[in-house]
């Protein structure tokens, strides 16, 4: 908000607090934080100021609240956000800081001041950004099975991609960026098999597709749909089959070029995949939460998440051989490590759910049915799609088994506090 604009909200205190409590909400919608934390802070930092009347509502590209104060003064004001990315650290900041306000209920002034400190902070220098882009390329090719010198192409493809993915340019939007990274992605792994035969195309361009798969966006969707944020969910969804139908079209663009080179025809062999497995599973989640810029406190915790939850997967789907069981109990798992390391940091759980989801996400399910899709084989493609949905709703009821548990757990430990208050 301009500051002519924030200097008429201040002669108000109604107005001044509602933009400030927006300021909030809107930064941690735009960095990554959910419609149910997003609402929830609002309202918090509102009521802690002393009103008696709050109405949020939110979705992923606006915010529109409504707060009424003791002495019958009301202001409601709206929200555009154009666009969202991931900044956990910026999330995290502004969690604290809604936290202290609302213990704390320093002035507004103070209030607005600690809210600029909070946005400026960045973790990481953006040459560390690409190079972890290029580390995730890399780990995950050889977490489908891709062999050294796969990983090595892989690794500088992944470079490629970033590069084209945060380069700044008002003309290119996230869609069109995320077609010209799956053309060029695709089209330099069909190279790399032209000049080396024995290439494993496929782990390659998955391994450089995983930067552009909304896997996650799928999980998070499911998750705010079986939460009943209906128009939320369904929007995420929405967004999320675009930009796999942009992966797609950026993939046929170099089928066109390139025809059958791009079809996989040798597997590279490995010992011990699932050794493999679990390492470029703590490696992925590390670097995953620097690219979605989490504090480096918490990137250890991360790992530790990751490896844990591929772990939990790999064992309930070889006991199973359901995909659903096997990311509904390997999410719980992630969950329960994220709730526990949150309240020891007193940080967003999510931080570290994030990260440690990573190695299950649907991603390569996701690669595979685009990839079926433009060789014309629709029912390989749908079998694939299907896939990627069981493993999504898994990882979306795995989190909010555990959110209720905790929920349940929580409420139960406030009324004993409550009542053991009330006696003494």
């Amino acid at each position: 908000m301009e500051n002519k604009a924030r200097e008429i909200y201040k002669e108000n205190f109604t107005e001044y607090l509602l933009c400030l409590a927006l300021d909030v909400g809107e930064g941690m919608l735009k960095n990554g934080g959910e419609v149910a934390r997003v609402e929830d802070t609002i309202e918090r930092i509102c009521r802690a100021y002393g009103a008696v009347h709050v109405e949020v509502f939110t979705i992923i590209s606006m915010i529109n609240a409504a707060v009424r104060m003791p002495d019958g003064s009301y202001s409601s004001q709206l929200r555009r956000v154009k666009q969202t990315t991931t900044n956990l650290n910026t999330l995290e900041e502004l969690n604290a800081l809604s936290r202290r306000v609302c213990r704390e209920k320093p002035s507004l002034d103070e209030f607005d001041k600690a809210l600029h400190e909070a946005k400026k902070n960045q973790p990481y220098k953006a040459w560390l950004h690409t190079l972890s882009s290029a580390l995730v390329a890399c780990a995950f090719c050889l977490f489908f099975g891709g062999g050294v010198i796969d990983s090595i192409i892989t690794f500088f493809i992944g470079l490629g991609v970033a590069v084209i993915l945060n380069y700044p340019s008002t003309r290119l939007n996230s869609m069109a960026k995320t077609v010209i990274s799956s053309f060029v992605a695709a089209t330099l792994a069909g190279v790399a098999l032209i000049i080396l035969p024995e290439t494993n195309v496929d782990a390659i361009i998955i391994g450089a597709i995983m930067l552009l798969v909304p896997g996650l966006m799928f999980g998070t969707s499911m998750r705010d749909l079986l939460c009943g944020d209906l128009i939320a969910g369904t929007l995420k969804i929405l967004q999320a089959l675009i930009q796999t139908l942009m992966i797609g079209f950026g993939y046929m663009l170099s089928y066109a070029l390139l025809g059958d080179r791009l079809i996989p025809e040798v597997s590279a062999e490995q010992g011990n995949l699932f050794l493999i497995q679990l390492v470029t599973s703590f490696i992925t989640s590390v670097t995953f939460a620097i690219l979605l810029k989490a504090n480096k406190r918490h990137l250890i915790n991360g790992g530790i998440c990751g490896t844990l939850t591929y772990a939990a997967y790999f064992g309930i789907y070889t006991i199973t051989s359901s995909l659903f069981w096997a990311a509904f109990v390997s999410t719980a798992v992630a969950a329960l490590f994220a709730e526990v390391n949150a309240r020891a940091v007193k940080a967003p759980s999510i931080i570290i759910l994030m990260a440690g989801v990573i190695p299950t996400v649907p991603g390569g399910y996701l690669y595979r049915a685009v990839r079926d899709f433009v060789r014309g084989l629709i029912p390989s493609a749908l079998s694939w799609l299907g896939d990627a949905g069981a493993v999504a709703l898994g990882i979306a009821g795995g989190v909010i088994s555990l959110s209720l548990v905790f929920n349940i757990v929580n409420d139960h430990v406030a009324k004993k506090r409550k009542n053991d208050s009330k006696c003494k």
